[in-house]
C-alpha cells in the first residue's frame, strides 16, 4: 500500500546545482591508493575519504559500471534508511548474494541490529567478521610476513587468547556483507576507522592476534541504498511506530521508534496513546525530528550517529519548545492576580538559531549528495523492480542466480487510520526540505544509470526486467520474476 501511494506522488522539483565547494576527487584508483582523512564534524563536507565521495568525477556518478572485480578484502555495505523497502532489500541480499568470494559456501549471515547509536555496533559488527576468518591463518606471523611492512617472523602458533577467538566463533567465514542494521554512514566510517586502529595496536604486542596485516589501508567498500519520496517515507514512518508496532508486538509498542520516544508509555492504555499519538502531534514533537525531518539526508550526510540530530538541529528544538513553554506559563500567570510573568525566550536567539540550522543543513545536504553519487548503487522505491534489476547487474557474478524476489511487507496496522490533512502533509514537506532535494538528485542520478545500463548490455539481456508473478493482497508476499 505505501509503495502504491508512493508511485502516485508527483514528482519532486529538479535539484539545484551543486555548491561550488563540494568534494572532487579525480582519483579513480582503489582506496589503498587513497589518502585518508575528512572534516567530520555536520558542519564540513569531506575533502577526501576512504570509499567514494565526489559529486560524478569518480568511480560512479551518473554511469551504470558493474563491480566485475569484487575481491576478499572488499566490503558491501547496505545504508539501510527507515521506510523506503529495506526489509525486502536486505533479505533478497541475504538470499541471493553469493559469498564465496569470501570463502562462505552458504548463505551470508544475518549480522546484528542497531537503531541509534550504533557506532559500537558497527565496530563489533566488523571485528565479528574478521574474526570468523581466523582459521584461514592459523599461522599469523606466516599471514603478517607477506605484507612489506612486516619485519621477518618465524611462524607461530596462536596465543591462548588466540586459540579462543578461533574457538568462540559464533558463524565461521562470515561474508564482508553488511545489511541488517539501521547504521548511519558516519558510524561505518567510525567502525571502520576504530577496528584497524585497534588491530594496529594489537599487531605492535600480539602480531598472532592481530586481524588486519600491520599498515594495511581501509579497506574498499560498496555502498548500497535505497530512497523514497520524502513526504510518502516520513508518512510510512508514523504509521509503522504507531499502528505498524502495535499489529507486530502489541499495544503495549505504539510510539516506540528505534531512535526516539512518540508517546511511549507500556502501561498506558492504548485508547490514551491514539488520542495523543496524532499525526499532528508527531509535526510538533521535537524528539521526532529525527523520522518526521530529513531522515534520509542526515543518514548519509550527518556528522553525527546513527538516530542523532545536529548539534544545531538540537539546540533549536530544545529552544523551540522552550520558548512554548515560556509562553504557556506566561499566559497561566497572567490569569493570576499578583503573580508577575516570567521571562520569554528572546525570538532573536531563536532567529538566530534557525539560521545556524540552515547553514549547517546545507552543507549536511552538500555530504548526502556527494556519498549518494558515490555508492554503488542506489534505488528508488517507486521503481523497486526496476532498482532490483540494477542492483542484479551491478553484481553480475554475485548475483548471477538472482532470477526472482519476493517482497517481505511489515504487518499493517488495523487501528484506526486518521485521514492527514493538506495542511499537514505541507509542513510535513516543509519539514522534508532537503530530502526532497536529494531525492530528486537520486532520481536523477537513477535514470542515468538506468538508461547507460540498457545502452551497455547487449539487446537480449537488456530487455528483461523483474515481472509480477502473483498480486500480494493485505500482507501476502508479492513475487516477482526476471522475464
Amino acid at each position: 500500500k505505501d509503495l502504491d501511494q508512493s508511485r502516485q506522488l508527483a514528482p519532486p522539483p529538479p535539484p539545484p546545482p551543486p555548491p561550488q565547494d563540494e568534494p572532487v576527487e579525480e582519483s579513480e584508483t582503489r582506496t589503498s591508493e587513497r589518502e585518508e582523512g575528512s572534516r567530520e564534524d555536520s558542519g564540513g563536507v569531506p575533502e577526501k575519504m576512504y570509499g567514494v565521495v565526489d559529486d560524478g568525477r569518480g568511480p560512479f556518478g551518473g554511469e551504470w559500471r558493474p563491480i566485475t572485480d569484487l575481491g576478499k578484502d572488499d566490503w558491501v555495505i547496505y545504508l539501510r534508511i527507515q521506510k523506503t523497502g529495506s526489509q525486502t532489500f536486505w533479505q533478497t541480499l541475504q538470499q541471493a548474494f553469493d559469498g564465496r568470494v569470501w570463502g562462505r559456501n552458504r548463505m551470508c549471515q544475518r549480522g546484528l541490529f542497531c537503531g541509534h547509536r550504533c557506532a559500537s555496533v558497527a565496530d563489533d559488527q566488523i571485528t565479528e567478521i574478521l574474526k570468523s576468518r581466523l582459521k584461514a591463518r592459523p599461522q599469523a606471523g606466516a599471514a603478517h610476513r607477506s605484507h612489506p611492512r612486516a619485519p621477518p617472523r618465524a611462524p607461530t602458533r596462536p596465543t591462548r587468547a588466540g586459540r579462543h577467538l578461533l574457538a568462540s566463533r559464533p558463524d565461521p567465514d562470515q561474508c564482508s556483507l553488511v545489511f541488517r542494521g539501521h547504521v548511519n554512514w558516519q558510524d561505518y566510517l567510525r567502525g571502520f576507522k576504530e577496528v584497524w586502529a585497534k588491530q594496529a595496536l594489537v599487531w605492535a604486542t600480539e602480531p598472532s592476534e592481530s586481524l588486519v596485516p600491520p599498515g594495511a589501508p581501509l579497506p574498499r567498500v560498496f555502498y548500497l541504498t535505497f530512497l523514497r519520496e520524502p513526504v510518502g517515507r516520513a508518512v510510512s514512518e508514523f504509521r509503522h511506530i504507531t499502528e505498524g508496532l502495535v499489529a507486530q508486538f502489541g499495544p503495549h509498542t505504539f510510539g516506540a521508534a528505534w531512535d526516539y520516544n512518540f508517546t511511549f508509555d507500556p502501561k498506558a492504555p492504548i485508547e490514551e496513546k491514539r488520542r495523543v499519538g496524532t499525526f499532528s502531534a508527531w509535526l510538533r514533537c521535537p524528539a521526532c525530528r529525527v523520522g518526521s525531518a530529513n531522515r534520509m539526508t542526515r543518514f548519509l550526510g550527518s556528522g553525527t550517529g546513527t538516530g542523532e540530530l545536529t548539534a544545531e538541529e538540537d539546540a533549536l528544538s530544545r529552544g523551540a519548545n522552550a520558548k512554548a513553554e515560556a509562553v504557556a506559563r506566561r499566559a497561566e500567570l497572567i490569569e493570576k492576580a499578583g503573580k508577575k510573568p516570567g521571562p520569554e525566550i528572546d525570538d532573536q536567539v531563536l532567529e538566530a538559531v534557525r539560521g545556524a540550522v540552515a547553514r549547517a543543513g546545507e552543507r549536511m545536504l552538500g555530504v548526502a549528495r556527494a556519498r549518494l553519487t558515490g555508492c554503488a548503487f542506489v534505488g528508488l522505491m517507486e521503481r523497486y523492480e526496476d532498482s532490483m534489476l540494477v542492483l542484479k547487474r551491478t553484481f553480475p557474478s554475485s548475483l548471477k542466480g538472482m532470477t526472482s524476489f519476493a517482497s517481505s511487507p511489515h504487518a499493517k496496522g488495523k487501528g484506526p487510520e486518521r485521514p492527514i490533512s493538506a495542511g499537514e502533509l505541507a509542513s510535513l514537506r516543509e519539514l522534508n526540505a532537503l530530502d526532497v532535494v536529494l531525492y530528486a538528485h537520486a532520481a536523477e542520478l537513477f535514470e542515468a544509470r538506468l538508461t547507460s545500463m540498457r545502452d551497455a548490455l547487449p539487446p537480449a539481456i537488456a530487455t528483461l526486467a523483474f515481472k509480477s508473478d502473483s498480486k500480494a493482497k493485505g500482507n501476502q508476499r508479492a513475487f516477482f520474476r526476471l522475464s
